[in-house]
């Protein structure tokens, strides 16, 4: 089983991002394809597990829309440029 990957995924209809962790973060995009009808898109991965997911989870809490999604903000999109590849 490979290294987890925290990986941050844009709803195209909602501008909404996904902040998860996976293995294999283009096969979790094409799971998540299925059940939306709006383009999913990666915008990058990192190297990382639950405890990175869950920080990262704390740290852009106050734009949280549900789940695992955040609006965008300033802030989150200038960590992915940062930090994910």
């Amino acid at each position: 089983m490979g290294e987890q990957r925290v990986y941050f995924i844009s709803n195209s209809g909602t501008g909404q991002i996904k902040i998860g962790i996976a293995v294999d973060p283009n096969h979790r995009i094409k799971t998540l394809q299925t059940g939306s009808a709006d383009r999913l898109e990666l915008l990058g991965t990192m190297p990382g597990g639950r405890e990175l997911e869950s920080e990262l989870h704390d740290r852009f809490a106050e734009t949280r829309v549900g789940g695992e999604w955040f609006d965008p903000s300033d802030e989150l999109a200038d960590y992915i440029e940062e930090h994910a590849a």
